[in-house]
């Protein structure tokens, strides 16, 4: 329930649009409940003088322990964040959870501008000793870098692998996640330990950090949203956060992001980090296919089986596997395999041939594979020859459906 206080210019004291004095109003606050109820103040006079009762009014609401909060507007349609900024009352954000460490999205401060916030952010770890350190940046847009841990190689060997980026040179690495509770106004900079328990992954920041990656945490702010992933060439985004984004959270990253554009999220309720790629659903994304030999051989016998009967491909060892893309024409297949994350160069045909020939038996060089295609709602079973021909020098492994 929401206990209306209006404080005039005159003085007088409006208690749920009724005159009130501070003795009624006292009765009243002792019969709410917390958390259920609260209170919603408006102030009149917003000089420093005006409403000099307003002091006593907010000792009250005090000693109640009840949830304040304030407004502008006499029709309390809006409320003030912890930074002095209105908004309106709809879009008041759930508030931080009973479990401190939940992800929920805070206000932050806007005054500062979010892209003068974020090139100091991208800059910041580089200047920790040794280029290692994880920058965070917290609603109130201080930027605090999270001090790694001394570099060892026995560091090394034990810090998480990184997964779905190539490490092949040092990239910017946008992170989304909960950062509420995070602030310079602490009495002490946040700590590693401390600061985990928020970001349930952040043993594969610091190894991102370890490898020369650039690291910045923020929470995904609407107002921040497109700044903080500038420049940023992966984004990995905390599960429990994606309630909270804007519906086309998916759109601004591929907008802003420089390339590859690779989206990771993290995923709270099995932990692991997925790939997520843009998608024509209302949701607009879905999570995508990992890089490797048996997603790709997946991949091959879904757009074969789209292809219909009689479609074919060939895999041979030491030699590229075969270009999805080359296998059909159609666009929204196009469209798809557009989107999957397979470096061609990198995936090895032998490796592919063994995915397909593992349940062959001993000495067939013929067999036949049954999958079940799942393609706009609809379940189809599907039948692959495949016809295995190998010699000294090479493997070549025939597939055709039928």
């Amino acid at each position: 329930m929401e206990i209306r206080i209006s404080l005039l210019a005159s003085g007088a004291i409006l208690l749920d649009g009724h005159s009130a004095d501070l003795a009624q109003l006292d009765a009243r606050l002792s019969q709410a409940k917390s958390p259920e109820d609260r209170v919603l103040v408006y102030k009149q006079d917003l000089s420093p003088n005006g409403a000099p009762q307003s002091m006593e009014v907010v000792k009250l609401v005090i000693k109640h322990k009840l949830p304040v909060s304030f407004s502008t507007k006499a029709d309390f349609s809006d409320y003030v964040d912890r930074f002095g900024q209105s908004h309106s009352r709809s879009a008041t954000p759930a508030g931080t959870p009973t479990d401190k460490f939940a992800p929920f999205m805070p206000d932050v401060d806007e005054r500062r501008a979010a892209r003068e916030v974020f090139a100091e952010a991208r800059g910041a770890a580089s200047k920790t000793p040794g280029g290692r350190g994880v920058a965070l940046v917290g609603p109130d847009r201080a930027v605090m870098v999270l001090p790694a841990p001394p570099h060892s190689a026995e560091m090394d060997a034990r810090l998480p692998k990184l997964p779905d980026i190539q490490s092949d040179r040092p990239h910017n690495i946008a992170v989304i996640s909960n950062t509420g509770l995070f602030s310079a106004a602490q009495s002490k900079p946040p700590e590693v330990p401390h600061v985990a328990n928020a970001v349930p992954f952040l043993g594969y920041l610091i190894s991102f950090s370890y490898f020369g990656h650039r690291v910045w945490i923020f929470e995904g702010h609407p107002s921040a949203l497109a700044a903080g992933l500038e420049h940023a060439e992966v984004l990995l985004v905390d599960s429990g956060m994606l309630p909270f984004l804007q519906k086309d959270w998916m759109a601004v990253a591929q907008r802003v992001m420089d390339p590859p554009h690779r989206v990771l999220i993290f995923t709270r309720e099995r932990p692991a980090i997925q790939r997520a790629v843009p998608d024509s659903t209302p949701q607009g994304w879905t999570y995508g296919e990992p890089d490797g030999e048996a997603s790709y051989i997946n991949c091959l016998l879904t757009t074969l089986a789209k292809s219909g009967p009689g479609a074919t491909a060939e895999i041979v060892t030491a030699a590229p596997l075969p270009d999805l893309s080359k296998l059909t024409q159609d666009a929204g297949e196009l469209e798809w395999i557009a989107n999957l994350p397979f470096r061609y160069d990198q995936l090895d045909a032998g490796k592919a041939i063994e995915v397909l020939a593992k349940n062959r038996g001993a000495s067939q060089d013929e067999w036949v594979v049954k999958t079940v295609l799942a393609a706009e709602g609809e379940q189809r079973k599907c039948q692959f020859s495949l016809r295995l021909n190998a010699d000294q020098a090479r493997k070549a492994l025939s597939i055709r459906v039928i």
